[in-house]
């Protein structure tokens, strides 16, 4: 009597079940959906410490959901991320989660955060954009005034010196602010005409304080528009610099001590 050969089912488990364990290259997303919407995932990979820029449509509430490197990522000091994507240095290596969103679609840094970095949910005006440049001659810090509404991305280049966003410029609702040498054109999505933003979630203010030049992560639930009110420290705090945030906190470091306010999620 001959012996029974086996089914095909069950090698296409065995095939499926090595699929599933099979390593995901970086830039590379997965989408899934549950009750918040619609999100994916993407790996991005600092090799050798180096800068690397993952594509991929955010609309906010981007986080790590598994670290690959040894070396820990931190929110502002070896990854941020934009509405185009996730950027990593230093050697950071991870996957991360977002809120999928339509390319270009709003937000700027976004619903989930500062530098993550000075990110702004206000009233945008459509699909409207404008443009401001900006410029650091000799290194010197500048303010560019400009009615943001969201979604700020470099448009063009005037210096030698690249701009990397959360290094060297960022932006909030009021303008964009540049450093170390960059040069560039800006386009932003404005606010609406009146500039209101009346119907919009309630401000509230944290404390948050780094002792000794210690970091330190003051959690809050932010759904945008976070600024400086009042500084406690005789250090400068600085947006980028030493104080950043995310949608779940402020996250402050090297002395910076200071009252920030903030939109409330609701």
């Amino acid at each position: 009597m001959q012996p029974k050969t086996p089914t095909p089912v069950i090698t296409l488990v065995v095939v499926l079940a090595s699929l599933a364990t099979a390593p995901v290259a970086t830039g590379v997303t997965a989408d899934a959906q549950d009750s918040r919407g619609a999100y994916s995932r993407i790996r991005c990979e600092s090799s050798n410490n180096r800068e690397e820029f993952c594509p991929a449509s955010i609309a906010g509430s981007v986080r790590i959901v598994r670290q690959l490197s040894d070396t820990p990522c931190t929110s502002g000091r070896n990854w941020n991320w934009n509405s185009n994507g996730v950027r990593v240095w230093g050697g950071c290596r991870a996957e991360f989660e977002y809120r999928r969103g339509d390319s270009y679609g709003g937000g700027g840094w976004g619903g989930s955060g500062g530098w993550d970095s000075g990110g702004w949910g206000g009233s945008s005006s459509g699909g409207r954009w404008e443009q401001v440049t900006c410029q650091s001659k000799k290194d010197r810090e500048q303010f560019c005034p400009a009615p943001i509404g969201g979604d700020v991305r470099l448009y063009r280049q005037l210096s030698d010196e690249p701009c990397r966003q959360g290094r060297n410029w960022w932006w909030n609702k009021d303008g964009v602010r540049v450093m170390d040498g960059c040069r560039a054109e800006f386009r932003y999505r404005p606010r609406r005409g009146d500039g209101s933003t009346a119907q919009g979630p309630e401000r509230v203010v944290v404390t948050c304080q780094s002792e000794k030049d210690r970091e330190r992560f003051c959690p809050a639930p932010i759904a945008g528009d976070v600024r400086l009110v009042r500084q406690i420290s005789d250090t400068p705090c600085r947006e980028g610099r030493n104080w950043t945030w995310t949608s779940t906190g402020v996250r402050v470091r090297d002395g910076c001590r200071g009252d920030f306010e903030y939109r409330k999620r609701p």
